[in-house]
């Protein structure tokens, strides 16, 4: 990003424009907080100056109204005080004659008498301001009096304090020292303050140059990027928002990965499962179709019954993969009921009987005991007793025993499936619930019917326990058969 549009090229020039902006300010405030103070100390100090005038005044003025010998008066007077310029009105405000230290004209020869009848009344606010006959539509602070002119008219006097002497005065100062102190103090404030509001940003967005290139980097692929954060400021909370959000996005990624694994294995197996029986059927059926005229009764019915147990192979793989995927998806929900289990296991018992019977496998069930009833999805809890069962069938040998067992333990329930077969390698054991794993004492059992097994049996018994809010759990050694055990919670007792 080029440095003129970067954030902290922003807010520096921000910055800059807006202390300049209360440096003029400042400026502009304190000359005339000088000018004010300059006219309060002139009211305060000359408050009564008119009167003092007025008073000196009064007997010249009996004698009649003589202008010159007015000014003769007055220029004494002035010698102390030579800032003010004295006017003398009459009962309207026109003015009848005036003093001043310099010789510049009137511009105007009527002063207004709202102001002085108030200064007279004594009505004062925080500075009284009246016009200037020498610089019109300005105003300044006065000081007057009541004059008695001749024949007994009402007139004023009217000084202008710091009048067009001090006005002079305050260009100088305006123009000289008072510029140069306040143009002096202004840059160092300006220089000192620039520099430390610059370095504090430079400071405060250091931290956010920190989580824009962390941001890049991740956008860039690099998902281990992360923000440091020590306090708990907004940027800090930024910076924890944005770890958060970028360990959710890593794991996700993790996962998808997973999932794209799990796919890809999936398709692979299932094609490999789908594969040996359609091989298988497509075989078989070939041979009937090139020997059909030479093929013997018996040998016709031979070939017949290994096609359609390959046909059943796959039409159970279908069957369980559809079940799975279905089990799966984010919107399937059990319907709970309230079951009992004894009577359930005699169900599934009686059902894989003939299977087990053909093995010369005896299945035995415990004692009856009074077991309470629990909250399943019957189907589904049929389901895992069925694949726990088969599966138990097909893995022990002539004169085994498969025994099940119900426990009642508090509020749940403990179900045992447990065979006296060939058992699960430590090697295969923590692999045994994922779809199509079979284990390699499985895959060399040369004795086993092909298509027995599906490798998604045990995946099943595990979703339907998960949606049940319970898991499932294997012990085995080699050659000393498996134990598969899980719990469910009892149904809630009824009012």
């Amino acid at each position: 990003m080029p440095p003129l549009r970067s954030f902290y090229a922003k807010i520096a020039a921000l910055f800059l424009a807006l202390l300049l902006l209360l440096s003029l300010a400042y400026v502009l405030v304190s000359y005339q907080a000088a000018i004010d103070l300059i006219d309060e100390v002139e009211v305060r100090l000359n408050s009564g100056y008119a009167a003092g005038i007025a008073r000196a005044l009064e007997p010249l003025v009996a004698k009649g109204f003589d202008a010159e010998r007015l000014g003769e008066s007055i220029h004494y007077m002035m010698v102390s005080n030579p800032r003010v310029e004295i006017y003398l009105l009459d009962s309207r405000g026109w003015v009848l004659a005036y003093f001043a230290a310099t010789s510049a004209p009137l511009k105007e020869r009527r002063v207004s008498l709202g102001p002085i009848e108030a200064f007279l009344a004594g009505i004062r606010g925080s500075l009284p301001l009246g016009s200037d006959p020498r610089a019109p539509g300005s105003l300044r602070p006065f000081s007057a009096a009541p004059l008695a002119l001749p024949g007994g008219e009402r007139g004023y006097v009217y000084v202008v304090l710091g009048g067009e002497q001090l006005r002079m005065a305050i260009a100088v100062l305006r123009e000289s020292y008072f510029m140069r102190v306040t143009g002096t103090v202004l840059l160092l404030m300006l220089v000192v303050t620039a520099l430390a509001g610059l370095a504090l940003f430079a400071l405060l967005t250091r931290r956010l140059r920190r989580l824009t290139e962390a941001v890049e980097a991740f956008e860039r692929g690099d998902l281990s990027r992360r923000v440091p954060t020590r306090s708990a400021d907004e940027i800090d909370r930024l910076g924890l928002s944005f770890n958060r959000m970028a360990d959710t996005i890593a794991a996700d990624i993790e996962r998808l990965k997973e999932v794209d694994r799990l796919r890809r294995e999936l398709v692979a197996n299932v094609s490999h499962d789908l594969r040996s029986p359609l091989a298988a059927i497509r075989g078989y059926i070939e041979t009937i179709l090139l020997r059909d005229e030479s093929l013997s009764r018996d040998e016709l019915r031979g070939y017949l019954d290994v096609t359609l147990r390959n046909a059943r192979s796959l039409e159970r793989l279908v069957q369980e993969l559809f079940e799975l995927s279905n089990l799966e998806t984010a919107s399937y929900r059990p319907s709970f009921e309230e079951v009992r289990l004894e009577e359930l296991v005699q169900d599934v018992v009686l059902k894989v009987k003939p299977q087990a019977a053909a093995k010369r496998v005896r299945i035995v069930t415990g004692p009856p005991t009074e077991i309470p009833p629990v909250r399943a999805d019957i189907a589904l809890m049929e389901r895992v007793l069925s694949n726990l069962l088969e599966n138990a069938i097909r893995h022990t040998p002539a004169e085994g025993v498969i025994e099940i067992g119900l426990s009642g333990l508090a509020d749940r329930v403990s179900v045992t499936v447990a065979d006296t077969g060939s058992g699960i390698g430590p090697e295969d054991l923590p692999f045994i619930f994922e779809r199509f794993y079979r284990g390699e004492r499985s895959r060399l059992r040369a004795e086993e019917p092909a298509g027995t097994g599906s490798g998604l049996g045990l995946a099943i018994v595990k979703r339907i326990l998960e949606l049940h809010g319970g898991e499932i759990r294997v012990t085995s050694e080699v050659n000393a058969g498996a134990r598969f055990s899980f719990d469910l919670a009892c149904a809630a007792p009824k009012d």
